[in-house]
């Protein structure tokens, strides 16, 4: 069992670890966007590293999309 130094409401820990959580997944896939996109490219078998350096995050919007909604949901749901 947790112990804390003062009593903390289960809807304040809920909330703090959504935040927490798609916070982590932002990160998550900014940091990795680039690594899948020259992975994808090269075995699609085009030049793997493209011309501008910001091509590495095309579609990075919809990456965000997909995945940090399904984190603030798994990280919220595992504090209740």
């Amino acid at each position: 069992p947790r112990r804390l130094a003062r009593r903390v409401p289960d809807a304040e820990l809920a909330v703090s670890a959504c935040v927490a959580g798609g916070l982590t997944e932002v990160a998550r896939v900014l940091a990795l966007h680039p690594v899948s996109t020259v992975k994808a490219r090269a075995q699609a078998g085009v030049d793997a590293f493209p011309a501008r350096p910001t091509d590495l995050y095309a579609g990075v919007g919809r990456s965000l999309e997909a995945a940090v909604p399904y984190a603030v949901t798994y990280y919220g749901a595992r504090e209740l």
